[in-house]
């Protein structure tokens, strides 16, 4: 089964992103645009993702380690990982993400929770498939102060992934 959407669909949601989604039976493919400026709040979701940098660069944050992610990069967030996303640049970042497992299908069938989320997916494999894997219990906020995890403290370190400007590599 294949899909397609349209730049007609792609609308800006209220937290600066705009993104589609297309799940399988064993994992989700994202494409994700975040405006300059896009920053989440702490959170973890019930999949491993893996990203990669198509254009722009991201700061995410996994625990207390940063890492500047640039075009070219790829990146993972274990499952149920405490972690969090800022665009600090002056561009869009685009990337695009696997989430295995994919997201509960109830998720993608509530279009009520949909429209309000501003999600736009696509499943890609029949109602009728038994999936082969169990799908996540999706995305939880996090109060990272909870966990032990000072935000601001962790986003004015220096990334785990590059030197510094003016260091040596």
């Amino acid at each position: 089964m294949a899909t397609h959407w349209n730049d007609s669909q792609d609308d800006v949601r209220p937290d600066r992103t705009s993104f589609r989604l297309a799940v399988g039976n064993e994992c989700a493919l994202y494409a994700i645009r975040r405006e300059s400026g896009y920053h989440t709040k702490p959170h973890a979701h019930d999949y491993e993702q893996i990203s990669y940098i198509v254009e722009g660069e991201l700061w995410t944050f996994v625990g207390e380690e940063p890492y500047h992610l640039k075009a070219g990069d790829f990146h993972r967030v274990p499952r149920n990982a405490i972690h969090w996303s800022w665009n600090r640049g002056d561009v869009p970042c685009v990337t695009i993400e696997a989430a295995s497992p994919p997201p509960p299908t109830d998720m993608l069938d509530d279009q009520e929770l949909g429209a309000k989320l501003g999600l736009v997916a696509r499943r890609l494999h029949g109602e009728d498939e038994i999936p082969a894997v169990r799908p996540s219990n999706g995305l939880f906020q996090i109060d990272a102060a909870r966990h032990g995890i000072d935000v601001a403290k962790v986003e004015e370190l220096p990334p785990v992934n590059r030197p510094l400007p003016g260091e040596d590599t």
